[in-house]
């Protein structure tokens, strides 16, 4: 897919209060002022297209967009001279974003012009698992062509990031249109896609299920789910009732070309009955929302009396006129809480092609119940925890948390996103049979295992509400959660898929030391990305920003080695330990020893850094260097109130890459990264250098650390680059045996081992191969990413300067940016000063996102086939 644009779209309620504009205030101090701030001339981008909404919602906006850091903000306006004292009434939005497929001029077209249609339908549509997992974006390509195929009105078309795939927003002048195409895409089966874009034997339903049942799968629908939303074109709510667009729909409608069922459902206050009636009958255009004779109370559904009538389209449009354009507090809600609209489309499925099914619908449900806790391990699981002395509350969230699980799993609609709980799932089990077995043979402390489980309870339901709360159960409740404003359930799998097969060339269950596989759940944390051997956190911008992801993966992916793989302890860290204090003594530094008493040194790191050196980034020091500052730039925990890094955090981030460049033997000084920590590295540069290399020389006297590293790297290329997928000729082999023997030699001096020639052997030999689902797509796709923003940046890294006591960018170092890509932005993320750079940066992020996507999309399949067949 050749991506040049992504979307948000907002469905917000519309607060009602005196004297204040809030859809003046969002359209000008959140869509404007973000335009201006960018300094975005095109007329198409953060301009949105407007709709006034029937249903739970007042108001869409629709943008396109070129940063999806724009669509993670806070749909909220942010005008200057607010009133002491002031706030926005309570309101509500649902926000989700992701591409924007049609192609680059037709999208500039129609946020340009704006349609003029009288109404939109937006129509939701989560895909059929069975067939979207495992053939991934080629079955969402194959969709979108049938789309194209079936509608013949203006229409847009997005992949989002959230529960469901694609989004599809149709511009129309009769509703009978929008009722087609929902009856057509609802009947729509798998033999209405282009076979040349899509094949049936690499999707999931041709794993679980046998050849005999492919006529089934034939007949099997695309969608699992649809879900519409109806909207107004704002001119119908604010042009003058005089005017002729109004005029012209007005007329339509009384001659009866347009019709559209709709009942109105008001909450009305205890007591208030008679005076909302009075309102009413005071105003024509509303009379014919009341009916007398129906006056009914709606059990289970709220205490407020409801006076519901079933009306025609033009009954709705002036309620919502009434109310739009009233001057002030409408008087409406004087005595009601709530008015509520909903749409009632007659199906259109007679003008269908429907052709009878001659065999049964697929049912996969005892496929999913093999994923679930069954009901023997929930009385099993019960009396274990009972033995083992737990507390009753502990317990029962231990018992819950199998239960949401085996909820979630069970759904044929949202399963994928709670695959990501599958292996913890696993590895709680296991933990639990562990410690039981282990309590036959010795005393623990309750206290002590306690402690684990709340670990675990803490990282399920955080992970477990993010997914489950922005499914379709909650549609219509605001988007609350603190970490994102914005759907990103696709994002989320996606990484926790990446994650899974790529820790699984370090991590060996059978090295565990309790039978667990390294499969850690992807959560949010705006504040840094510390991961613990349950989660990897990151900032929510740094989804759509991959290249961060990929600079830390292996940080974050090693930080347990001591927990999954024993070997580490044995060989290095016990003995390391053991000689710590002689170690100090020996070097006999005060420098070193404040480093140690202020917690700045972490052995571990040496370890990462040096592995991460070698595989993700190829023994390339500058490219190493590059992303290991540009990162620590953009992390905020790093600095001081007063913009300034801190002092401390400096000495610890100067000491760990003082390791890796003085271990490999690199000769040239490094370059101070950046102007503002100057004065710091000045200082303490030649000191850490000293002592950095005083310290390598006696951790590992015994060749400790080499031979785990060595080790490590060794077994790495050998397992998986000598194969023959990849090595396919006897001159490649040659090459490929003499670079593992320079692994395998102890050298740390970059004169003798020539990492230029190494990394140019294993990534030039993938350029030329096409591998989709496997360790050396991940690899291809990480260098590439990384490597093509360095160059594109300059080789250098530069920071957005900003005036720290009013937090705005200053302007007048603007033209430091005009040949780089972007700036780094010390609160988070990257900063861009050309929109063209955004547009250019857009575009290579949005190319690597798919590509993750659909990676995660095709290894599900494996993944589930493992458990179930």
């Amino acid at each position: 897919m050749d991506i040049e644009y992504g979307f948000q779209v907002v469905l917000s309620t519309i607060p009602n209060q005196d004297n204040i504009d809030f859809e003046q205030d969002i359209e000008e101090h959140f869509f404007k002022s973000y335009k201006d701030k960018v300094n975005s001339t095109d007329e198409y981008l953060y301009k949105p297209l407007k709709f006034y909404m029937l249903g739970s919602y007042d108001v869409c906006y629709i943008s396109l967009i070129d940063n999806f850091k724009f669509s993670h903000r806070l749909f909220e306006p942010k005008r200057k001279g607010y009133e002491e004292g002031f706030v926005y009434n309570d309101h509500a939005f649902q926000s989700y974003s992701g591409f924007a497929l049609n192609d680059k001029t037709h999208l500039e077209e129609i946020f340009t012009n704006k349609p003029n249609k009288y109404f939109t339908g937006i129509i939701n549509l989560k895909l059929n698992n069975g067939l979207l997992i495992g053939n991934g974006l080629k079955y969402i390509e194959a969709v979108v062509a049938l789309l194209r195929k079936l509608i013949d009105i203006p229409f847009l078309v997005f992949q989002t990031f959230s529960w469901f795939e694609i989004s599809l927003v149709v511009f129309l002048d009769y509703p009978e249109e929008l009722s087609k195409i929902i009856s057509e895409l609802r009947i729509a089966e798998f033999r209405d896609l282009d076979n040349e874009k899509y094949d049936l034997s690499n999707s999931l339903y041709s794993e679980i299920f046998t050849n005999a049942e492919n006529l089934k799968i034939n007949r099997t629908s695309i969608f699992s789910d649809t879900h519409t939303y109806f909207g107004f074109n704002e001119n119908l709510i604010k042009s003058e009732r005089n005017s002729e667009y109004f005029s012209d729909f007005e007329g339509l409608v009384k001659k009866g070309k347009i019709s559209l069922k709709t009942e109105v459902e008001w909450h009305v206050k205890p007591g208030h009955i008679h005076e909302l009636g009075k309102t009413l009958e005071r105003h024509k255009d509303l009379k014919a929302l009341l009916d007398d004779g129906t006056k009914q109370f709606v059990l289970g559904k709220s205490d407020y009396l409801l006076k519901e009538k079933e009306t025609d389209i033009l009954s709705n449009i002036y309620l919502i006129r009434y109310i739009i354009n009233y001057d002030g507090y409408c008087d409406l809600f004087k005595d009601v809480r709530k008015i509520k609209s909903y749409v009632y489309l007659d199906s259109s499925f007679d003008k269908c092609n429907i052709k009878p099914k001659n065999t049964e619908p697929l049912f996969w449900f005892d496929k999913l119940n093999k994923l679930c806790v069954s009901s023997p391990d929930f009385l099993r699981f019960d009396k274990r925890l009972k033995s083992l002395k737990i507390s009753r509350q502990i317990r029962n969230k231990i018992l819950k948390i199998f239960s949401n699980y085996n909820n979630g799993i069970q759904n044929p609609i949202l399963f994928p996103y709670f695959l990501d709980f599958t292996v913890f799932i696993e590895n709680l089990k296991n933990l639990i049979n562990h410690e039981f077995d282990k309590s036959k043979k010795k005393l623990i402390e309750v206290r002590t295992l306690e402690k684990k489980l709340n670990e675990n309870i803490k990282v399920f339901q955080e992970a477990y509400n993010v997914r489950f709360l922005n499914g379709y159960h909650f549609e219509n409740i605001s988007d609350f959660d603190l970490d994102f404003n914005n759907s990103i359930q696709q994002l989320l799998t996606s990484y926790g898929t990446f994650v899974y097969e790529y820790g699984k060339y370090f991590y060996n269950s059978y090295k565990s030391k309790m039978d667990a596989e390294y499969s850690p759940i992807i959560q949010l944390n705006d504040i840094d990305t510390i991961s613990n051997d349950l989660s990897i956190n990151y900032s929510v911008h740094h989804l759509t920003s991959p290249e961060f992801v990929f600079a830390t993966i292996l940080k974050e992916l090693l930080n347990h080695l001591d927990i999954y793989n024993d070997d580490i302890n044995k060989a290095v860290l016990d003995q390391y330990n053991k000689n710590l204090e002689s170690i100090k003594d020996s070097i006999n530094q005060s420098y070193l020893d404040d480093m140690f008493e202020s917690e700045l040194i972490e052995i571990n790191y040496f370890i990462i850094d040096s592995i991460r050196f070698a595989l993700t980034f190829n023994f390339d020091f500058d490219l190493f260097f590059h992303w290991f500052w540009t990162y620590n730039f953009q992390n905020s925990a790093l600095f001081n109130t007063s913009g300034m890094i801190n002092e401390y955090r400096l000495k610890s981030e100067l000491f760990r890459i003082m390791l890796v460049k003085n271990y490999f033997g690199v000769k040239k000084k490094m370059k101070c990264p950046s102007p503002e920590i100057y004065s710091y590295w000045k200082i303490h540069y030649d000191k850490i250098d000293k002592i950095s290399r005083a310290f390598l020389e006696r951790i590992d006297a015994d060749g400790g650390f080499f031979g785990f590293i060595n080790d490590t790297l060794v077994k790495y290329f050998s397992e998986h680059y000598m194969s023959n997928e990849i090595i396919n000729n006897p001159e490649e082999w040659q090459i490929a045996l003499k670079e593992l023997e320079k692994l395998k030699l102890r050298v740390t001096n970059l004169d003798k081992f020539d990492a230029q020639i190494n990394g140019k052997f294993i990534f030039n030999i993938l350029e030329e191969k096409d591998y989709s689902n496997n360790l050396y797509f991940l690899d291809d796709l990480m260098w590439k990413l990384l490597k093509k923003h360095y160059c594109s940046n300059k080789e250098d890294i530069t920071t957005m300067k900003r005036d720290w006591d009013k937090g705005e960018v200053l302007p007048q170092y603007n033209a430091n940016y005009d040949e780089i890509l972007y700036s780094i932005d010390a609160t988070g993320g990257v900063y861009f000063f050309n929109t063209q750079k955004s547009k250019d940066y857009f575009k290579v992020n949005a190319e690597c996102l798919l590509k993750i996507i659909d990676f995660s999309l095709k290894q599900k399949k494996q993944f589930i086939s493992n458990r179930v067949c």
